[in-house]
């Protein structure tokens, strides 16, 4: 059934969508290792340096890119969010250098998404979007990955000036990682501030 609308919603009004997320949060074991530098990263003592439940972050700068389609009320939505991403993010670590504040580890995750803009009411519309995510923790030194399983959930508000699309949205994604130095439940929490462009 919900692929039968996904698909019938995927040939309605097309567009593409990015975020800026100024003050993401990392909660659980994932905030021992995500924002950890180059020169202190190590799977061991970073796992064992706090409780899980009591370990939180700040990720930092994030964003997102999505692309999606369906109808003013209903929107099917596929997007990839990379957080903590820092100017120096995707250069290539040196590790006899072990430049100070270089993030050890990148974190990103994807999600699919069933928007549904419950009120509209002339320009503006509200917005609850939930469906599954996934999870990646690439460290950047061996190059090793982790992969999570989850879920992402959230909120909004719309202001439409067709055919752009100005959104805030409060959003939580949950993540399970099975394995690596991030193992167990994590959640990421923000604010991101967009503009889609519709067809």
């Amino acid at each position: 059934m919900f692929a039968a609308a996904a698909i019938a919603l995927s040939a309605c009004h097309p567009y593409i969508a990015g975020g800026y997320d100024p003050a993401a949060s990392i909660h659980g074991p994932l905030a021992q290792v995500a924002t950890a530098p180059i020169a202190t990263a190590r799977s061991t003592s970073i796992a064992a340096a706090a409780p899980a439940d009591s370990a939180s972050t700040s990720a930092g700068d994030s964003y997102s890119l999505a692309i999606g389609a369906g109808v003013r009320a209903f929107t099917v939505e596929v997007g990839v969010h990379a957080h903590g991403l820092t100017s120096g993010a995707l250069t290539i670590p040196d590790a006899n250098s072990q430049q100070p504040g270089m993030a050890h580890y990148l974190t990103a995750s994807s999600s699919l998404d069933l928007h549904w803009h419950w009120l509209q009411w002339r320009r503006f519309s509200t917005d609850l979007h939930a469906g599954p995510a996934a999870g990646l923790l690439l460290d950047r030194m061996s190059g090793e990955k982790s992969w999570a399983q989850g879920f992402r959930y959230g909120t909004g508000v719309d202001f439409r000036l067709s055919p752009a699309i100005v959104f805030v949205d409060v959003y939580r994604t949950g993540l399970t990682f099975s394995g690596g130095p991030a193992i167990g439940y994590s959640d990421i929490t923000g604010i991101t501030i967009g503009l889609a462009l519709r067809e």
